[in-house]
C-alpha cells in the first residue's frame, strides 16, 4: 500500500450547512455527497491572488446553492508543504449533496456565463491567465463513503490528507480497516474538539490511475496533528501488540 500525507492550508472556504453535520453512514443522508476538486499552478507569485480571486468568483455560484442546500461545503485551499513533481498551488473544493446538485451548478454556471457580455468574458478570462499557467488545471471527483461532522460550522484552518492506493480487489477489505480502525479514534478527537471534520473518500469518475482512497480531517492548528498521533498511539496500546500486528 502506498501512502503519502498532504497538508493543505485553507485561505478561502465556505460554511458547512447543517445536514452535513450528519454522518455519511445514515441512512437518511441518501446518496453519498460528492467531492470536485479542482488544482491549479498559479504563475510565479500570484498563489494568493489566485486563490483570492477564485474564492470571490466561486462566491457568486457557490453560495446561492449552499443556501439551496445543493451545495454542503466549499472553499479554496494552498499547500503549506511542498515536494518535486508538484503540479498545483491551489486547490478549490466544492461538496454536493448528489448529482441533481452537480446539475444545479452546470445550470448556474452556464446562466452566469451567458449573462456577461462577450467582452467581459474576454477580461474575465484574462485575468484568470494572468493567475495560473495555462494548461495546468486539472480536476478530480470523489464520493464521500464515509464522514463526520461536527456542530461548529466554521471552515477548518487547514486540511490534513492521507492518500492511499488499495491493492487489486482489496478496495472493500481497505474501506473497511478505515472504519474498524480510525473511524472510533476519529470519532474521540472530534469529541474532545481536535478535529472538525473527517472522512474517506474514493474517485466518483476514473482517468486511467489506479483506485485511490483519500483520508481527510480539517484542523483549526497544526497542533492538532500531535493530538491525532497521539490518539492513535494510544488505541495501538489498547488493542495490544499481537492485535496491532494483526
Amino acid at each position: 500500500m502506498k501512502r503519502r500525507q498532504l497538508l493543505a492550508l485553507a485561505l478561502v472556504a465556505g460554511l458547512l450547512l447543517v445536514p452535513m453535520a450528519a454522518s455519511a453512514d445514515s441512512p437518511e443522508m441518501g446518496p453519498k455527497p460528492l467531492t470536485w476538486v479542482s488544482y491549479a499552478m498559479s504563475q510565479p507569485g500570484t498563489g494568493s491572488d489566485l486563490a483570492m480571486y477564485s474564492g470571490e468568483q466561486g462566491a457568486k455560484i457557490y453560495d446561492p446553492l449552499m443556501a439551496d442546500g445543493h451545495i454542503l461545503a466549499w472553499g479554496v485551499a494552498m499547500p503549506i508543504n511542498h515536494r518535486p513533481g508538484d503540479d498545483w498551488t491551489v486547490m478549490e473544493y466544492v461538496t454536493f449533496r448528489d448529482w441533481a446538485a452537480v446539475d444545479a451548478f452546470m445550470g448556474s454556471f452556464m446562466g452566469l456565463q451567458m449573462s456577461k457580455s462577450p467582452e467581459d468574458r474576454k477580461a474575465e478570462m484574462e485575468k484568470w491567465y494572468s493567475l495560473f499557467e495555462a494548461g495546468s488545471h486539472h480536476d478530480t471527483l470523489y464520493r464521500q463513503m464515509t464522514f463526520e461532522a461536527g456542530d461548529d460550522l466554521s471552515p477548518p484552518a487547514y486540511f490534513n490528507l492521507g492518500y492511499y492506493n488499495a491493492n487489486p480487489g482489496q478496495g472493500e477489505a481497505l474501506m473497511g480497516q478505515f472504519k474498524k480502525y480510525a473511524k472510533p479514534v476519529m470519532g474521540t478527537l472530534m469529541e474532545a474538539g481536535t478535529i472538525k471534520s473527517w472522512g474517506v473518500a474514493v474517485p466518483e469518475v476514473h482517468a486511467g490511475a489506479a483506485d485511490s482512497y483519500v483520508m481527510w480531517s480539517g484542523l483549526d492548528s497544526l497542533a492538532a496533528r500531535d493530538a491525532m498521533l497521539a490518539g492513535f498511539e494510544a488505541a495501538a496500546k489498547e488493542r495490544g501488540e499481537e492485535a496491532q500486528k494483526a
